[in-house]
């Protein structure tokens, strides 16, 4: 897909660096002091989102303007220890991130647009993410694309998408 400069892919196995750089922006609270890098990837929560990138089953895009990546979105299905108590393993599991200058210019949409599509071509029954309640920027977000609220739980809500 090409909308003005902007070009949005399918994901490989070789944008596992910058689908964890995406994972590090979506996973830190704005406003809060963040671990590394390094340390983040390295929390269990992170590391079941790019352990083994691309592997059976996993769905993503990255979007780019003028060659350089700005934003990725995609889903894996968890298995055993990978499953977080909310998981359901029939369902697939969102994470996005969009560099943060890019931002508000409708890059998520698009990558939302564009993954959802693929997913549904796939034969996905469904996707979930998890989210906070502070985040009305990915609430309006995910609420366009059709995610409903299932669950919440502090200042976190998990939401789905019945394809």
């Amino acid at each position: 897909m090409v909308a003005g400069d902007i070009t949005v892919r399918q994901a490989t196995s070789d944008d596992v660096e910058f689908v964890q750089e995406m994972l590090y922006q979506a996973a830190n609270r704005p406003g809060y002091e963040w671990p590394s890098l390094e340390e983040s990837l390295r929390e269990p929560r992170n590391v079941r989102f790019w352990r083994d990138f691309g592997r059976d089953g996993d769905l993503g895009v990255i979007a780019e303007r003028d060659g350089q990546p700005i934003g990725a979105a995609w889903i894996r299905f968890f298995h055993d220890d990978e499953l977080s108590p909310i998981d359901d393993p029939g369902v697939a599991v969102l994470a996005i991130g969009v560099v943060e200058s890019e931002r508000g210019r409708s890059v998520g949409s698009m990558l939302m647009s564009q993954l959802v599509e693929l997913a549904r071509r796939a034969g996905v029954r469904a996707i979930s993410l998890t989210t906070g309640l502070f985040n009305e920027a990915a609430l309006r977000l995910y609420e366009a694309q059709g995610f409903t609220q299932v669950f919440r739980h502090g200042d976190g809500v998990q939401m789905r998408l019945d394809l």
